[in-house]
């Protein structure tokens, strides 16, 4: 029987083994922020503004390049078989799934964002809702992603389709997210496009490992 914990652990030791697999991400990450960081600074422009938006933009496409490869490997090597078999409730096992990847991807980007908010000379409350906005709308944009992976798993080379499958659902998370952001910079209130990303995050993580199985039942039964 292949329990939440036994995904959960697989997983865990397949990242570690595999670091280029979430490192891609990050450092994809890291580069796009530099750069639009010195365009910024060089034109003497309101960077405090405009940066939260290109954070939000790098976060979103760094976590397209790990997303794609979610169910990819496990449909490769016969192990989604299992998964799609089992007694256990194949939600719960996409969500056993989904964590390990978020951890690894999350983290780091937390810690690297905190970081560059020091050296940019963010406020406190725009550096503090800022990285509340990650830690609430990435797991949102993880949970939608599976949707995406699932629909796709049996497609090679499929990260521009799995992209465009999901623009519409992470448009709402990126207009929330840089909402929060930017009307804190500007001294307006945030907390409203905080709610609104908060409600969204919760119904990704009703709906989505539901639709995610629905889907792999499909593509990969």
């Amino acid at each position: 029987m292949v329990s939440f914990s036994l995904v959960f652990k697989r997983e865990c030791v397949l990242l570690l083994r595999t670091p280029q697999s979430w490192l891609q991400g990050l450092l994809f990450f890291t580069l796009v922020i530099f750069l639009f960081s010195f365009v910024l600074m060089a034109k003497q422009t309101d960077y405090q503004v405009l940066l939260p938006l290109y954070i939000w933009l790098a976060a979103l496409l760094a976590q397209l390049l790990a997303i794609d490869a979610l169910f990819k490997q496990d449909y490769l090597d016969g192990s989604l078989d299992l998964l799609l078999l089992s007694d256990t409730d194949l939600s719960y096992l996409i969500i056993g799934k989904i964590l390990p990847h978020l951890l690894f991807s999350l983290i780091p980007l937390l810690i690297l964002t905190a970081l560059l908010s020091v050296v940019w000379q963010f406020e406190i409350q725009l550096m503090a809702v800022l990285l509340l906005s990650l830690i609430i709308g990435l797991p949102s944009l993880f949970l939608f992603g599976s949707i995406g992976a699932a629909l796709t798993v049996s497609v090679r080379n499929s990260s521009v389709l799995t992209g465009i499958i999901l623009l519409p659902l992470y448009v709402p998370v990126l207009l929330f997210a840089v909402s929060a952001v930017q009307n804190t910079a500007l001294g307006l209130p945030w907390q409203g496009a905080i709610a609104l990303l908060g409600a969204n995050f919760i119904l990704a993580g009703i709906l989505a490992p539901i639709a995610s199985a629905a889907v792999l039942k499909v593509t990969a039964g």
